[in-house]
């Protein structure tokens, strides 16, 4: 292209669909397969290259929307390839109580992590769901940690107390009233931990 023997022409085709962020990761099915297509599809049509981009489906925008860039002639084959393979980016959507459930059925080496991708903060959500963190401490299993949950009033309620103190509290579920129920806290007594491997 820079000695201009290749007279380049660049064709987006805009998708009427919008994936879940669980379906465009790029190192696990369904986008893997999906990927390696797209490869062979370069190079069987002697392309210069060519993008999928899956977008975010969480931009409040109204044109947001998954897209095929070509860069060759206007090639549209790409973009029938990925609207007739939208099917297999539906997301496999599971209660806490199964979650927990596959956690305890797993006999692998390492450690398991539950993702509670809806009440992503990086989505606009108020990351405050307590579904999980009820339905781990309801099992009360050892090694088990809950990564964090937001909850500024409980947070300033802390702050007012000292180490040794005992409190009780309710914690999450504060913004919006659809991500399970504010949890009780009873009689908890503040303590300071350090992690040095987990």
């Amino acid at each position: 292209m820079i000695n201009k023997k290749v007279k380049s022409v660049m064709a987006l085709k805009n998708l009427p669909i919008l994936l879940p962020l669980s379906g465009g990761f790029t190192l696990r099915e369904p986008i893997i397969t999906l990927n390696n297509h797209i490869k062979n599809y370069i190079k069987e049509n002697n392309l210069i290259d060519a993008t999928f981009f899956h977008g975010f489906p969480y931009a409040d925008t109204s044109y947001g929307s998954s897209s095929i860039l070509v860069l060759t002639d206007n090639d549209k084959e790409l973009a029938e390839y990925v609207w007739e393979y939208r099917k297999h980016f539906l997301p496999e959507i599971i209660s806490a109580k199964d979650a927990m459930d596959q956690a305890e059925e797993y006999t692998g080496d390492g450690y398991v992590l539950i993702s509670e991708v809806s009440d992503n903060p990086g989505c606009g959500a108020p990351c405050d769901a307590t579904h999980l963190l009820r339905e781990i401490l309801d099992r009360n299993l050892p090694k088990t940690i809950f990564s964090f949950i937001y909850d500024k009033e409980v947070v300033e309620f802390l702050h007012n107390h000292k180490i040794g103190d005992v409190v009780s509290f309710t914690l999450g579920d504060k913004i919006e009233k659809i991500h399970g129920e504010p949890i009780e806290i009873k009689d908890a007594l503040i303590q300071t931990y350090q992690i040095e491997n987990i």
